[in-house]
């Protein structure tokens, strides 16, 4: 049991904490007077249940006469500061005659000293969670949206995104690089077959606090964690003993992007992957755990490698024509190939067995408009392939085998957990899960100690604002959204002709569109359907939104009127993303599910192919001529290609290397306004700012230049003359999790 004065409880992007008398949104504390409270306290300890005004006046004024004012004054207070849920309701509710009921599920939980959370998880019977998922899927009413009336959702951001967007980007990138299925934006379904969670109580300490940590993993005995640290484009590698925390430095900082890490089972050498500056496409490198010189073992791949239990094996994921399972000495060389994905299948995040004949990974596949994304698991003798319990997943970030062989822990998203990755337990062969986390981090790698009694992982959270700025001056913009609207206008923003934002927001859980004035009063969702509203963009004609569904692991394109009303689908493909209007309004561009850019009639009609090679991101110029693309003339290099909008072959190439690759959102490649050029973001240095590429092919040059922060996404007014960007911090932590295997 709990005990009271360290209980905490959670509900939206709310935390309550009655030891400390804290109302938090993720993690910023939200003033509320003393009495205000103390009701709020009353209602959330009996959430779903009537609390009657007598109850509440003589718990909060005992042996005192007030007036029922008084508590009505207290009501009104909170419901200013907690705002309307996204329905247009409540947080809490008026039960006329007799009181007032707090209707948003409560989690409850235990506050431990500094750097530790435990939490309670109770135990629910399989078909209470399997009528849950169906509501989650299906109701898209029922998720709140934040303090003082205002977008106040959970924030983290896949954000370089540290989380499942970035690693999906980044993994279809390095998919159309190699000439295989284009589409993969997969940002990451809850389980029909989630088995009923034990209640046990995890601890989970924070390991390191600065916020930089990246990828993770934990040595076979517990004693070591390695650890990423740095900015995306210049990090370093470095191992700590978890006793001491003193820390060592593997591997110096340089100019890369670090993919994961990994102990050898003897914990003498680290194995770890690694995109060189603009690379599509890692390496793969073998170092002494107390350092020394790294040694290339592999290249051309994506994702993490895995190590066989004797070390004398890697396995790893190829993506130069299509994608290969590839077992290799952990030595590099003596390379085997385990299995090929066809050209409608592709692989990531390999992991070992312990016992060495299985190797698990995550397998995204299609068949006609279907498309599956889960755990599959290979025979390392046979090359037998299996799946693995259900295949509707919308990331699967890592994975990671249990001591016992029967079970793995891996980090992965689906509808009902929205944009943040959580920790579930799959059993192997039964394919039954166990959600293990449950709140509102995005969790990244997974690790296991040799026993499986501690995990860990790498935790990811990004406050972030929506921001307005004369186009000419962006640096002296003003924020238009107080808080942090998390994940506010991540996926995208677009103006409307008539000077209003279109933005993607997570509020409390939903994914949807949502349309703000541009000084961020009015704000109102626009969408309300099952699945994820991402890529949101505006036709110049006034009154149409163009936006990706994601829907288990399918893609599609839709329309819906500013005023939210005739939702309707455009694309029917299941693999289709990153919409772009033509400039009279006319007709859709999009990325296809072969990688081919297409576009189609925006009153509907048969979607008419424009290229013939494989692009993504495409961006229709101001004047509605031509259409720029991010295209991949060979393995492993980029390059903007610009065609006409009739299509056919690139009018134009210009070679195109960023030092890191930030995948934040779909209109990460605009023309500027006047035509001239393209603008992306670029970080350089853990610094995100807009950079423009000029069309006559002269050298790119910065826009912003913002001295910290990062930049989610943006977008130009209609009239050119303000642009409004989504700018917030990363923080990333490695966390250790005990208590797991009890």
């Amino acid at each position: 049991m709990f005990s009271p004065d360290k209980a905490i409880y959670e509900f939206g992007p709310y935390r309550l904490e009655p030891s400390e008398r804290l109302l938090l949104c993720i993690d910023r504390p939200i003033s509320v007077p003393p009495k205000a409270f103390e009701t709020l306290l009353l209602l959330v300890r009996r959430s779903g249940h009537v609390v009657t005004k007598d109850e509440l006046m003589r718990e909060l004024w005992p042996d005192t006469y007030v007036e029922e004012n008084n508590l009505t004054q207290q009501i009104s207070q909170l419901r200013r500061a907690l705002g309307v849920a996204g329905d247009g309701g409540n947080y809490i509710e008026t039960v006329p005659r007799l009181g007032y009921r707090f209707a948003a599920p409560v989690r409850e939980g235990t506050a431990f000293p500094k750097h530790e959370i435990r939490v309670q998880r109770r135990t629910r019977t399989r078909i209470v969670v399997e009528e849950q998922h169906e509501e989650a899927s299906e109701e898209t009413d029922s998720d709140p949206t934040g303090q003082y009336g205002e977008l106040k959702e959970q924030s983290q951001g896949l954000i370089s995104r540290r989380g499942a967007a970035a690693r999906a980007l980044r993994f279809a990138l390095a998919v159309v690089a190699a000439g295989g299925l284009a589409g993969l934006l997969v940002y990451r379904p809850l389980g029909r077959r989630e088995a009923a969670a034990r209640s046990e109580t995890l601890k989970m300490v924070k390991l390191t606090t600065d916020g930089r940590a990246q990828s993770a993993a934990i040595s076979t005995d517990g004693r070591y964690v390695a650890y990423v640290s740095g900015d995306p484009g210049n990090q370093s590698l470095w191992v700590r003993q978890v006793a001491t925390h003193s820390d060592l430095q593997v591997v110096a900082a340089h100019a890369a992007t670090f993919a994961g890490v990994s102990f050898s089972h003897d914990n003498n050498f680290l194995f770890y992957s690694e995109y060189p500056s603009g690379a599509v496409l890692a390496r793969a490198f073998r170092v002494p755990t107390v350092g020394g010189e790294p040694s290339e073992i592999a290249r051309n791949m994506v994702t993490m490698l895995t190590v066989s239990p004797d070390d004398r094996r890697i396995a790893f994921v190829r993506a130069t024509h299509g994608h290969e399972l590839v077992l290799a000495s952990s030595q590099g060389g003596e390379e085997k190939m385990l299995w090929r994905a066809s050209e409608q299948s592709a692989l990531a995040n390999p992991a070992w067995s312990p016992d060495g004949k299985r190797i698990a990974a995550a397998v995204w596949s299609r068949s006609g408009e279907t498309k599956t994304l889960g755990v599959w698991v290979f025979d390392v003798a046979t090359s037998r392939e299996e799946p693995l319990g259900r295949q509707n997943w919308t990331d699967v970030a890592s994975l990671a085998w249990l001591a016992d062989g029967k079970r793995l822990a891996m980090t992965a998203s689906d509808l009902s957990s929205g944009p943040a990755g959580q920790i579930w337990e799959l059993s192997y062969p039964g394919g039954e899960l166990r959600r293990i986390t449950n709140d509102l981090t995005d969790y990244g790698d997974v690790s296991a100690t040799a026993d499986s009694n501690m995990l860990a992982t790498v935790a990811t959270e990004v406050p972030s604002n929506v921001w307005v700025a004369p186009a000419a001056h962006p640096e002296s913009g003003e924020q238009i959204t107080s808080g942090s609207v998390g994940f506010g206008g991540w996926s995208g923003l677009a103006w409307t002709p008539d000077q209003r934002i279109v933005y993607y927001s997570v509020a409390g859980g939903n994914q949807e569109l949502w349309m703000m004035d541009a000084d961020g009063n009015h704000s109102r969702r626009i969408t309300a359907s099952a699945g994820w509203k991402l890529e949101p963009t505006t036709c110049a004609n006034g009154g149409t939104v163009l936006y990706t569904v994601l829907s288990g692991a399918s893609s599609t394109i839709w329309s819906v009127n500013e005023d939210g009303s005739n939702a309707k689908q455009q694309t029917f493909s299941g693999n289709d993303q990153g919409p772009a209007c033509s400039a009279d309004g006319k007709w859709v561009v999009f990325s296809g599910g072969d990688g081919r850019l297409r576009r189609v009639a925006i009153d509907g009609g048969t979607p008419v192919e424009l290229s013939s090679f494989r692009a993504m991101l495409p961006a229709v110029s101001p004047d509605g001529k031509w259409i720029a693309c991010i295209y991949f003339p060979e393995t492993n290099k980029q390059a903007i290609a610009i065609l006409p909008f009739e299509g056919g072959q690139p009018a134009k190439t210009i070679p195109f290397e960023r030092g890191t690759l930030p995948v934040e959102s779909a209109n990460n490649l605009q023309w500027t306004p006047d035509g001239e050029a393209l603008a992306y973001v670029e970080i350089r240095k853990g610094v995100s700012n807009i950079w423009v590429q000029p069309v006559n092919g002269s050298a790119p040059k910065p826009l912003t230049n913002f001295p910290n922060g990062q930049i989610f996404s943006f977008a130009w007014s209609r009239d050119g003359q303000q642009l409004a960007l989504t700018r917030g911090t990363i923080s990333s932590d490695v966390i250790l999790i005990s208590g797991f295997n009890r």
